[in-house]
């Protein structure tokens, strides 16, 4: 991939097939049935899966084709694995290998982080050395366990974190540990954002006066959630200091939204659920593609999330017993969701958590558990409904006719539900091929995609490595 042709075909192709299957990505899975999902089901498709038992769904979340399957379910499946991440990666030489961790410097990691902690503490070894960089920037630092091993390295490391208790118990472990590695990182507390990228470039400019680095810094982060990406990416853009960058993009759905009518920044906002974001697309090229009305209705948030999901390699070792379960979940809250839709009522949590998941056996204990754990508010007056008022006692015994009406369909439901998870990496690699041409628009020739960890360890596995010298 030299050419910006390359990624405009790409592109086209994937927007082609997403326009075509868009009755799969263009919804809240809470809102599967009242968006009757199950009515654009094409009919040969549909005149399978009314054969299907759970057990054939295993073997369809496996892509394992079968000769009685409709051509064009076929020719799905297909397209989806042509234009999935593996193939963008497959475009990029990766060599690289990760670090081993101390298990002091490990303390409290879980298996999977200290998998990717590890991971990318390798691969940003690779590129600093490969871009002469002795400084590394690391946006969301967290509690800094990358940082401790790239200082283990000889790397002196800038901790950049917007949680100001982070921050603290960051440099206190850190101090605790050993002196020579509290004397290589410094953790400042910033939230990085666009309008914040000034702040960082003057703390940036500082950090390398005072560590002596003359070299070139790396901007990485691990997990940059949201527009972290976007802003990392920008930072590295304006700032001639820093000569590469290392990002492992996740959480696409928590990007900031425009509003409608005054096209202004919205914060996230979880309950909205059908607007544009503001930093996707991010490249000229895509935002052309999409210009179009009915393009833009495409993208939305259901569409990011399911970019966010886990990948379909984990649905993959599932079995009979999980999917009957995933359908349980997503029925159940579908048909809440009909309800409330049908009866001019909102839900709002009074829990963290919405549903404890793990206590819902069946839908009267799910139908308790909302009850105990939500408030229902009428949408016309924006008032919380007393709980002892005679609409409130209603909601539990009119739910149970509507469950008993789509109870027949958990099948189905789940079947909707792999072919929307065996989207998800087309849709994961579209998101990042509009980063891939941003970058590329901005004259950065230097772009590698690498696929950091095993995607059954975990849901974000890929990397994204820039530089503005030849690695």
């Amino acid at each position: 991939m030299n050419l910006m042709k390359d990624y405009y075909d790409c592109f086209v192709k994937m927007l082609t097939f997403i326009e075509e299957y868009r009755w799969l990505v263009d919804f809240a899975v809470t809102d599967i049935l009242v968006t009757d999902v199950f009515s654009k089901i094409p009919s040969d498709w549909l005149q399978l899966f009314k054969k299907m038992t759970f057990e054939d769904a295993t073997v369809l979340a496996n892509c394992s084709i079968k000769p009685e399957w409709p051509e064009s379910l076929v020719e799905f499946f297909k397209q989806c694995n042509s234009l999935s991440i593996e193939s963008l990666i497959s475009l990029f030489d990766n060599k690289w290998s990760k670090y081993k961790i101390d298990k002091e410097l490990c303390r409290g990691l879980s298996p999977k982080k200290q998998c990717e902690v590890e991971s990318l503490a390798g691969l940003v070894d690779l590129v600093c050395k490969q871009s002469g960089s002795s400084g590394v920037i690391d946006v969301g630092s967290g509690l800094g366990y990358v940082d401790r091993l790239l200082a283990v390295k000889g790397y002196s490391v800038l901790g950049i974190e917007s949680n100001i208790n982070l921050v603290e118990k960051a440099r206190n472990q850190v101090d605790k540990l050993s002196s020579n590695l509290s004397n290589k990182i410094t953790f400042h507390p910033l939230k990085l954002c666009e309008e914040s990228t000034v702040s960082l470039i003057k703390i940036a400019q500082s950090f390398a006066e005072k560590n002596n680095l003359r070299n070139g810094l790396c901007v990485v982060g691990l997990h940059t959630c949201g527009d972290l990406t976007s802003s990392a990416l920008k930072t590295f853009l304006k700032t001639p200091l820093i000569s590469s960058t290392v990002l492992m993009p996740c959480c696409y759905h928590k990007m900031s939204l425009l509003d409608y009518k005054t096209n202004t920044t919205m914060l996230c906002n979880e309950d909205v659920v059908y607007s544009n974001f503001k930093n996707f697309p991010l490249s000229k090229m895509l935002s052309r593609l999409l210009c179009k009305p009915e393009h833009k209705e495409i993208f939305f948030r259901p569409f990011l999330r399911l970019a966010s999901q886990e990948s379909n390699a984990r649905w993959k070792c599932w079995s009979k017993c999980d999917h009957e379960n995933n359908a349980f979940k997503v029925m159940s809250r579908a048909v809440l969701q009909l309800y409330i839709g049908k009866e001019g009522l909102q839900l709002k949590k009074r829990h963290r958590r919405g549903v404890n998941k793990n206590s819902c056996v069946n839908f009267t204990s799910f139908v308790k558990d909302v009850m105990e754990r939500f408030d229902f508010i009428d949408s016309s007056s924006n008032q919380v409904i007393d709980r002892n008022n005679a609409t409130y006692k209603n909601i539990s015994d009119n739910l149970k006719p509507l469950w008993n009406e789509y109870k027949d369909s958990l099948l189905l439901i789940e079947i909707v539900l792999i072919l929307q998870m065996s989207m998800q990496s087309l849709v994961e690699a579209f998101v990042l091929l509009d980063v891939l041409s941003f970058l590329k628009e901005n004259n950065v020739e230097n772009l590698q995609v690498a696929k950091l960890v095993d995607n059954k360890i975990s849901p974000r596995y890929i990397a994204l490595i820039a530089s503005k010298v030849r690695l």
